[in-house]
């Protein structure tokens, strides 16, 4: 037997070896572990979004409020000019 057709033998033994194992596995044990946590989130705890719209929104507040900051000094020093 060649080279090549003995990797291939022994490869194929091994992952016959690795299916009957992971049967018995999921017959004994079940699933649930090895479902990934993502499929059991829905999409907005998945992709963050109730965080991102938190400091997304906190943000924003900031900035209006500097905004405003910002018009009040600009505002009270126009009156001063032009009285």
């Amino acid at each position: 037997m060649s080279f090549i057709g003995k990797l291939l033998s022994e490869d194929e033994r091994i992952s016959k070896k690795d299916l009957s194992y992971w049967l018995d596995y999921v017959y004994l044990f079940g699933v649930a572990d090895l479902i990934p946590a993502y499929d059991q989130m829905d999409p907005i705890k998945f992709r963050n979004l109730d965080v991102n719209a938190f400091i997304f929104s906190l943000l924003g507040l900031i900035l209006y409020i500097v905004y405003l900051i910002l018009k009040c000094c600009c505002c009270s020093s126009k009156k001063v000019k032009s009285q």
